[in-house]
C-alpha cells in the first residue's frame, strides 16, 4: 500500500470517527462464540469514542439457572479481555433491570438508570445479562431483543445491532443491503411467506425505527462491525427510518464527504481520482443525494458552452440500487436546460452506469465528436465509451 492510500485511508477512519464520536450503539449478541469473535470489534468502536452496550442473549429456550450460569462465566472472560484492553467493563447481572410478571409474560418495567448513565459518562461498557427482577427479588429471564428496545428508549441509543449467525437479512436468495421503514412495511405485506426469523427481525426494526433508533443485522465474525461503522464496505443489512431524503446542491462542508465517496469508485477504476482542492474549487458544480444529514450519492455537471458533462456520479454502495444515481442525472439534466445547454454527455466503463444512460435516452457516440475543451485534458487511453442526450427538444 502507497503513502497516499495509507493517508487516505487514515482520513476516511477520522471522518467517521467524527461522525459517530459520543454515539451510542447497543449489540444484541446471540450466541457465545459471536461474542467471543467481535471483542477486538468492541475495543476499537470504545477506544474512538463511540458508547457501547453488550446485551447477552441466549439462543435456545434455556432455563433460568443455566443462562445465569453460561453468562456469568462470559461476562467475567469479557471482563477480562476488556481489561487487559485498559478498557472498563461494568456488568449488569440481572438487579439493575426491573421486570413483573403477569399470567407467565414478564415485561420490563425500568432500569437502574443512574448505574447506566455512570457507565455511559465514565466510558465503561456495560455487559447486561438477559436477566431482571421483580419486586420479591425473583430472577426472570428475559428476552435480549426486548432489554434492546427498552433501554434504546430509555438512554436514547442511536443505532441497535444484531450479532448472530444470520448475515443480514436474505429475500428470495437476495441479501437487502439497505431497507428504510417502507421497504419493511412493504415486505412484511408482500413476502406473507417469509420465515419466522426474518418476519421477526423486520417486526422488530418497525418497532425502534418509531423510537428513532437504526437496526443493523451483522453476522459475528471478527472486522464487520469495524466494517460497518468505519468504511463503505457493506457488510449484513442497515434498517433505517429515513426522515429527510432530498437532493441537494453541495456546501463546503460536504467536501471530505464528496471526497471519500469518489475515492471509493476510484478504487473500483470507475472514476478518475480527483483532489480535495480540486472538490473545493468547482463545489457549486456537485449536487449530493442527502439521507438525514449524510451525503449518499452525488453527481456533477462541466460546463462545456453549448454541453455540459454529467460526472462523477457515485453511490454509496450500501444505498446502490435504488435508483438514486438515475435521479442525480435527471436533476442535473434539468440543470442543463435550464442553463440553455444544447446537450448533455457522459461517459463510463461501468456497464451500470452505460445501461443507466442508455435508460435515460442516451445514445452512444464517438467521443472525438465532444467538445474540443473537453478532449483536451481527457486521457484516450481509458477505454470509456460516451453517450450523449439532446436537449433542444426539451428531452
Amino acid at each position: 500500500m502507497s503513502k497516499i492510500d495509507k493517508l487516505l485511508n487514515t482520513m476516511e477512519l477520522v471522518h467517521y470517527m467524527e461522525k459517530f464520536k459520543n454515539k451510542v450503539f447497543i449489540f444484541v449478541v446471540t450466541g457465545k462464540n459471536y461474542i467471543r469473535d467481535i471483542i477486538p470489534d468492541i475495543i476499537i468502536l470504545q477506544s474512538f469514542n463511540i458508547k457501547v452496550v453488550l446485551i447477552l442473549d441466549y439462543k435456545e429456550d434455556e432455563e433460568l439457572e443455566k443462562i445465569m450460569e453460561e453468562n456469568n462465566k462470559m461476562i467475567l472472560k469479557i471482563s477480562s479481555i476488556l481489561k487487559k484492553n485498559h478498557l472498563n467493563p461494568l456488568p449488569f447481572l440481572g438487579s439493575e433491570i426491573y421486570t413483573k410478571k403477569i399470567d407467565d409474560k414478564v415485561e420490563i418495567t425500568g432500569f437502574d438508570t443512574e448505574i447506566l448513565k455512570f457507565a455511559l459518562n465514565k466510558n465503561k461498557i456495560p455487559i447486561i445479562m438477559p436477566i431482571g427482577m421483580d419486586k420479591r427479588g425473583n430472577y426472570n429471564k428475559l428476552d435480549g431483543k426486548g432489554i434492546a428496545l427498552e433501554l434504546a428508549k430509555t438512554i436514547k441509543s442511536d443505532m441497535v445491532y444484531l450479532i448472530s449467525e444470520l448475515d443480514g437479512i436474505e429475500i428470495d436468495g437476495q441479501r437487502m443491503q439497505f431497507l428504510n421503514y417502507s421497504d419493511v412495511e412493504e415486505l412484511l405485506k408482500t413476502y406473507p411467506k417469509l420465515d419466522d426469523k426474518t418476519q421477526e427481525i423486520l417486526q422488530y426494526s418497525l418497532k425502534l425505527m418509531d423510537c428513532g433508533v437504526d437496526c443493523g443485522i451483522l453476522k459475528g465474525e471478527t472486522g464487520n462491525i469495524y466494517g460497518e461503522v468505519f468504511s463503505y464496505d457493506i457488510f449484513g443489512t442497515l434498517i433505517k427510518k429515513v426522515d429527510d431524503e432530498k437532493i441537494r446542491n453541495a456546501y463546503i462542508d460536504d467536501i471530505q464527504s464528496i471526497h471519500l465517496l469518489i475515492k471509493n469508485e476510484v478504487n473500483s477504476k470507475n472514476i478518475l481520482p480527483i483532489q480535495e482542492d480540486d472538490i473545493e474549487k468547482e463545489i457549486s458544480d456537485y449536487i449530493v443525494y442527502d439521507i438525514d444529514n449524510s451525503v449518499v450519492a452525488l453527481g456533477k455537471l462541466n460546463d462545456y458552452n453549448e454541453a455540459a458533462e454529467i460526472a462523477k456520479i457515485a453511490t454509496f454502495p450500501r444505498y446502490q440500487g435504488g435508483k438514486k444515481a438515475k435521479k442525480l442525472c435527471e436533476k442535473l439534466i434539468k440543470k442543463a436546460i435550464e442553463e440553455g445547454k444544447k446537450y448533455v454527455f457522459g461517459l463510463s466503463i461501468n456497464d451500470k452506469m452505460i445501461s443507466l444512460f442508455k435508460g435515460l435516452d442516451f445514445y452512444e457516440v464517438d467521443r472525438e465528436s465532444l467538445p474540443m475543451k473537453w478532449k483536451e485534458n481527457y486521457d484516450f487511453n481509458r477505454p470509456s465509451r460516451a453517450f450523449r442526450l439532446d436537449l433542444e427538444n426539451g428531452k
